[in-house]
């Protein structure tokens, strides 16, 4: 039902998936070796995955995922994944809970667009990304959040402001950013809730 491997390549991928039909967890870190191509044998099986760590690897279209109702956790950071691959995310809108996009390089605030079809989404890592305050707009209608990072983001007092309606909100990342500390004290007193908010460099 587990499954980690970190040398593992298309031509394992395609061989092993199709008869994995009870797979609840796959982990595939760093695998430079998996791409979209040997990932796509999960239409075959279509396994109640629960967790999916692809971070590392060389996916980017990520098709396959749609329809996968169990999933709940899934981490595609380090990944050349664009963002109108986040569509194929809307059919989990309901069940997934946590999502790691930190350090994807080719994201822009078009994903916001994307990210609010995540309904019940609980933990969001935007964390070393492109992204600046519009995207906030966005991330701010995802009221079940409660722990967002956006450390070494664009983000400034402006984005930061519209997360004031994230009241279920107890950790947020900021560092590194263009928050100030008048930004972040303002927003610490909007959410009674946030106990950890990390905002290290502002000014």
């Amino acid at each position: 039902k587990n499954g980690t491997w970190s040398n593992w390549g298309d031509a394992q991928l395609s061989k092993f998936l199709p008869a994995a039909v009870q797979l609840e967890s796959l982990v595939l870190k760093n695998c430079k070796g998996a791409t979209d191509a040997g990932l796509a044998a999960l239409r075959t099986s279509n396994p109640p995955l629960r967790h999916l760590d692809l971070s590392g690897s060389m996916v980017c279209d990520i098709s396959y995922l749609s329809g996968m109702m169990e999933l709940q956790h899934l981490d595609l950071s380090l990944t050349p994944i664009t963002d109108h691959s986040l569509v194929y995310l809307r059919s989990l809108g309901s069940n997934l809970k946590t999502l790691n996009l930190s350090l994807c390089g080719k994201l822009t605030d078009e994903c916001g667009a994307y990210l609010v079809m995540l309904t019940h989404l609980k933990s969001l890592n935007l964390y070393r990304t492109s992204l600046t305050s519009v995207v906030c707009h966005h991330i701010s209608t995802i009221g079940s959040l409660t722990s967002l990072n956006m450390s070494l983001t664009r983000i400034n007092d402006d984005g930061l402001l519209l997360l004031a309606s994230l009241k279920n909100l107890t950790s947020l990342d900021v560092s590194l950013s263009s928050v100030s500390v008048k930004g972040a004290a303002a927003l610490k007193e909007a959410l009674p809730k946030l106990t950890s908010l990390e905002s290290s460099w502002a000014k």
